[in-house]
């Protein structure tokens, strides 16, 4: 089982990338340094795919507690589902997401 490096903070890795860039643009970037901007660059990458996968499941999940709070009042879902929500219970989500468009009182 291998282990993963420690990450350096965000901040770190970008002055370490922008210190690079400028060598490179400068023509002095040496053979280490390449290898190091590389694989700088693709933990930056990684790092901000690592974001998005997050922000994906943090939607999903907002949306199904949202979706599992209209069992409780039709009123939640009348006060929160600006746009509705898939899996809203209640007809005025059902049918708006059946024909994507914003629901109705």
């Amino acid at each position: 089982m291998t282990t993963q490096p420690e990450r350096l903070p965000t901040d770190v890795v970008e002055a370490r990338l922008n210190h690079l860039i400028d060598r490179a643009r400068r023509g002095r970037l040496l053979h280490e340094e390449a290898d190091r901007f590389t694989t700088e660059l693709r933990d930056l990458v990684r790092r901000m795919e690592d974001t998005e996968d997050d922000r994906d499941r943090l939607a999903a999940d907002n949306a199904r507690l949202t979706a599992g709070q209209c069992l409780d009042s039709r009123a939640m879902c009348e006060q929160h589902h600006q746009p509705p929500v898939a899996g809203c219970p209640y007809p005025r989500c059902r049918a708006a997401t059946a024909n994507g468009r914003a629901p109705t009182a």
